[in-house]
C-alpha cells in the first residue's frame, strides 16, 4: 500500500500522457487514420495501466512488485519522449533562428 502510494499518482500522468499523444495525433489528422490514433491511445495507455495494476497488487509473489516499477518508469520514459516529440511539431513553438533574441 506505501509504494502505491508513492507511484500512483506519476504513473496516471504517465499513463494519461501516452493516451494523449494519440488522441491528439488523432485530433490533428483529417484522414480515417484518425481512429486508429485514437485506438492506439486508448489501448496503450489501458495495457500499461493494466500492467501496473496486476503487478503492483499481486498478494502471491511480492517480488513482482519490482515489475511495477519498472513499468513505472518506462511509462514516464515514454512519456517524456512523446512530450518532446509533440514539442517539435508544435506550430507554437519558437523558430531556432529566432530563440533568445530580445527585441
Amino acid at each position: 500500500i506505501i509504494l502505491r502510494a508513492f507511484t500512483a499518482v506519476p504513473a496516471h500522468a504517465a499513463f494519461s500522457v501516452i493516451m494523449g499523444f494519440f488522441i491528439g495525433k488523432a485530433k490533428m489528422e483529417s484522414t480515417p487514420k484518425r481512429w486508429l490514433f485514437f485506438a492506439q491511445g486508448v489501448g496503450l495507455a489501458t495495457l500499461v495501466h493494466g500492467f501496473y495494476d496486476f503487478f503492483i497488487l499481486q498478494s502471491l509473489y511480492s517480488w513482482l512488485i519490482i515489475f511495477a516499477i519498472v513499468v513505472l518508469f518506462g511509462s514516464a520514459y515514454l512519456s517524456r519522449r512523446m512530450i518532446l516529440l509533440h514539442q517539435e511539431g508544435s506550430p507554437f513553438r519558437e523558430p531556432a533562428s529566432d530563440a533568445g533574441i530580445n527585441p
